[in-house]
């Protein structure tokens, strides 16, 4: 699939930055580290995927979640899947179901039972389009594993291209999820960065 919105944003800058983060995750193995401390902060042993039509948005090369975990329905949404590939960083044997878009882009509806975005909606060119976007693909009482970085202007990089605050973001959360279960803290609680991030579980109303 080809989208000239995504290629646009994904210039050779941004797609830089993407991939020097995870070619310096082969040497450094932040992956390894940081899969863990997701896992128990999301609770993702507990959810009974292989019972679910599952996507993870920005999987990166390791496909997200289904490095380790199976579902029902495995998908991975990422502008750069194929570029991963290319540039022989795609880590992940099985078989996905391979969407290379910005979420922004991508036209599902009432398809999945949960979609995991973490750490990944904030780094397109639209974060409310990418919201109205994971609603539409969502089914109802559906559920989100949700982490966003609310950066200031300051903390705005080749990555990451978009600034708003917690209280804007939850306010558009609101508009299609019980927002109750969410967090708000001054830090990452993955990575310990200085980041406003608001993370949790979302489930559709």
């Amino acid at each position: 699939m080809r989208d000239i919105k995504a290629e646009k944003y994904y210039d050779n800058d941004s797609k830089r930055f993407e991939l020097r983060y995870w070619r310096i995750d082969e040497k450094r193995n932040f992956w390894g580290k940081r899969f863990p401390k997701i896992e128990k902060i999301f609770e993702l042993e507990k959810c009974n995927f292989k019972e679910l039509s599952v996507v993870d948005i920005g999987c990166g090369p390791y496909g997200g979640i289904f490095y380790k975990y199976d579902a029902k329905e495995m998908w991975v949404i990422d502008p750069l899947i194929n570029t991963y590939k290319e540039q022989n960083l795609w880590k992940n044997k099985k078989d996905l179901n391979e969407v290379a878009l910005l979420v922004e882009d991508v036209n599902f509806h009432n398809k999945f039972d949960c979609v995991i975005a973490i750490n990944s909606i904030d780094h397109g060119y639209n974060i409310w389009k990418a919201i109205d976007s994971i609603n539409n693909m969502l089914k109802k009482d559906g559920i989100v594993k949700f982490l966003v970085h609310c950066r200031t202007k300051s903390q705005l990089n080749k990555g990451h291209r978009q600034s708003y605050s917690e209280e804007d973001l939850i306010e558009y959360l609101n508009k299609y999820f019980d927002t109750s279960s969410l967090n708000v803290s001054n830090t990452d609680p993955i990575d310990g960065k200085g980041y406003t991030t608001v993370y949790g579980e979302l489930r559709k109303q």
